[in-house]
């Protein structure tokens, strides 16, 4: 005989579902997964939030109307995450009508939607997003006697930094053996001489590169600013590099070809066993690649910084930022 449900069994059950012994249980078991997804749609948004102000800089779209038109930027990528074909140019069709009749410029309007389009049906393809980015404002140390260095969230910038300025944003974390770190950088503006700013280090220890009395600070250095040529001492450009420190001093580098100013770069370091390679890629996918250099390096680090010191003619400044750090071992 089938159990009946009767009015008595139906207010249990509900006064239970909401216990407080229940309810706790219940969120820790649902939570545990959807906040992937969460992580996943706040990249993606932050991803579509950078082309929309591209295309609006590039417009000339006055600021004060971003935030409009970066909202129906986010309505277009819905559509477009939800529906395809015939469906899909009538709902976006309808969205831009709206906008139009709202006062908003119908080709700007049309150059986000094509925008959004793609970027959605890139994202239904593509690999789940890497893990949440590292918060470089509240997790990190800060040392800044020269306040040449900012941070927002997942930020770290320079601004008019020089060799001379001492400042430092460390966080303590073991690093025993493999690891992959990644990150973007950007290099707004450099002398046109000499000058490299460390802007991510995986080292023994927090602080300068030199510091007395324990002398050179071993580990893995990335660094960004205006470089020699690789294989010689010819020609000066923006570049990124990458170089080790034993306890002896500085290691010869490896450099990449010519950076833009202004232009951010993804990069992918990775140690397996004692090989060191940074891989420098074009777009956010890491997908077109400028460049892969290859150090080694066995020993166990201690702290992670970014970023770290410059160094160079005394005189000379250079400013930019690294942004996005997210780490995964093994």
């Amino acid at each position: 005989m089938a159990r009946r449900s009767i009015a008595r069994r139906r207010i249990f059950r509900a006064s239970l579902k909401y216990a407080w012994q229940v309810t706790p249980r219940r969120f820790k078991r649902t939570e545990a997964v959807r906040h992937q997804d969460l992580e996943s749609a706040l990249i993606r948004m932050d991803t579509l939030e950078k082309t929309a102000f591209s295309e609006l800089t590039e417009k000339g779209v006055p600021t004060d109307q971003w935030v409009y038109y970066v909202a129906f930027s986010k309505r277009a990528y819905d559509i477009c995450w939800t529906f395809t074909g015939d469906t899909r140019e009538r709902e976006i069709s309808s969205l831009i009508t709206e906008y139009v009749l709202r006062g908003y410029d119908k080709d700007v309007l049309t150059q986000l939607a094509d925008a959004a389009c793609i970027q959605a049906d890139q994202d239904k393809g593509a690999p789940p997003p890497p893990p949440p980015w590292e918060d470089l404002e509240h997790d990190y140390y800060e040392v800044d006697w020269s306040d040449v260095l900012t941070k927002a969230y997942t930020r770290a910038t320079l601004t008019g930094a020089a060799p001379a300025d001492y400042f430092y944003n460390s966080k303590a974390r073991s690093f025993p053996g493999d690891f992959e770190i990644q990150f973007a950088l950007c290099l707004t503006a450099a002398a046109n001489n000499y000058t490299g700013a460390y802007m991510l280090t995986v080292v023994e220890r927090d602080g300068y590169p030199y510091h007395w009395p324990e002398g050179w600070n071993p580990g893995i250095y990335v660094t960004l600013g205006r470089l020699w040529e690789p294989g010689d001492h010819v020609t000066l450009a923006p570049r990124i590099s990458l170089r080790k420190f034993t306890a002896g001093g500085p290691q010869p580098e490896e450099t990449s070809p010519p950076i833009s100013l202004g232009t951010e770069y993804y990069c992918t370091l990775k140690r397996v066993v004692s090989t060191v390679t940074l891989d420098i890629y074009t777009d956010t996918n890491r997908t077109n690649l400028l460049a892969s250099l290859e150090i080694t390096y066995s020993g166990a680090l201690s702290y992670i910084e970014a970023p770290c010191t410059l160094y160079g003619d005394i005189f000379d400044t250079m400013s930019g930022y690294i942004d996005m750090v997210w780490i995964k071992e093994g």
